[in-house]
């Protein structure tokens, strides 16, 4: 159906995204895949949320940084309160990142676009490579 994956093997991959800190995992598999190609999933641990660089929720389809909320923080770097504190939302202390950059569709399926760390700011405007990659020809 278009995908060599699918056509190579057959719809029984299953696919999961998450992280060694464990701060949210998503979840798919062949049919879902099929129907929101290039997605990661729907959360199987934890809510979803993109954020733009203030903590401000963004809407469907709108790119930003991927946080998932717990009932608690799920984990903490080892000597490096700094680090934890920067992984923490500014605001809601159990949502967690990564620094994962992505978007959320409709039906609240995962697609990652970028890493933050792989940003560039110039004149006050964030620039992703990955972006920039995929617009050329």
């Amino acid at each position: 159906m278009g995908d060599p994956a699918v056509e190579w093997w057959g719809p029984i991959l299953h696919e999961s995204y998450s992280s060694t800190e464990a701060n949210g995992i998503t979840l798919i598999g062949p049919d879902d895949w099929l129907e929101h190609p290039g997605s990661v999933g729907r959360a199987g641990l934890g809510i979803i949320h993109i954020c733009d660089d203030a903590g401000t929720e963004l809407a469907v389809d709108e790119i930003g940084t991927i946080y998932f909320e717990r009932d608690s923080m799920p984990f903490a770097y080892h000597n490096d309160p700094e680090k934890t504190l920067s992984a923490q939302h500014p605001t809601e202390p159990t949502w967690s990142t990564v620094g994962d950059i992505g978007y959320v569709d409709d039906d609240r399926y995962l697609y990652l676009t970028d890493r933050k760390a792989f940003m560039i700011i110039s004149g006050g405007v964030n620039i992703y490579p990955q972006e920039a990659e995929n617009e050329s020809p």
